[in-house]
């Protein structure tokens, strides 16, 4: 115990570094890991159960940097037990880099592994929006028909409570669409969730985001392009 004690300390010396960087701390981390028989369990747990954000989600993102793709079925549980936005991104994103789109259908599986085991609507919801977030976060193209087909039925709704997911999945459409998303967001614009001034912001940064990948300033501007106002 007390060993485990001392090796996690230097880890967490590591990771607390400023002088190096994510890669250089990956590296000197994936030397102790090997140096220890349970050296990379030790390494998950400060993820899983360290009481500062900074070294759950430092040692989250240092995970990309190393070559340990066994971690992405405890990190991907881990997304929609943290609470911490930071952490989630850096866990969301983390899995992305080491496994790539297999992290989507990973995480589509604990998403509704999750859901068929809760009773309470409200938590379902949460755990939607959780789940939202975590496509978002891993910034892969793959994810784009998931976040359509979720803002679909999040439209079709018509909560009020609804503002937030859809909120969540505009920006996850802004971070990692294309040309066919512009077009299904300005179709969307008329729709009455759309409405809702938080919706209506977030819809516009979206449209503005993916202009710019266009090589327009603005949403206004691209139509200009396309000859359309």
């Amino acid at each position: 115990m007390l060993h485990n004690f001392v090796f996690r300390n230097k880890i967490i010396r590591v990771l607390e570094d400023r002088l190096t960087n994510w890669e250089q701390k990956g590296f000197l981390i994936s030397t102790l890991i090997e140096r220890e028989s349970n050296g990379l369990a030790v390494f998950t747990r400060l993820v899983e159960k360290h009481w500062k954000v900074k070294i759950r989600k430092g040692a989250a993102s240092v995970a990309a940097y190393m070559k340990y793709k066994q971690v992405t079925p405890v990190f991907i549980g881990r997304i929609f037990l943290e609470k911490d936005w930071s952490v989630r991104y850096a866990l969301s994103s983390t899995t992305a880099r080491l496994i790539g789109s297999e992290a989507i259908e990973k995480l589509q599986n604990k998403y509704n592994e999750l859901l068929l085991q809760q009773t309470d609507n409200n938590k379902k919801y949460f755990l939607t929006v959780h789940y939202a977030e975590s496509l978002s976060s891993m910034g892969l193209e793959a994810t784009i028909p998931i976040l359509i087909e979720m803002l679909e039925q999040a439209i079709s709704h018509q909560r009020k409570q609804s503002n937030s997911l859809i909120v969540q999945i505009l920006y996850g459409l802004g971070e990692v669409g294309n040309e066919e998303v512009i077009d299904v967001l300005l179709a969307k614009r008329n729709a009455n969730a759309f409405f809702a001034e938080s919706v209506k912001n977030s819809a516009h940064h979206a449209l503005d985001k993916l202009a710019k990948k266009y090589g327009a300033s603005s949403i206004f501007r691209y139509l200009e392009k396309r000859g359309e106002n």
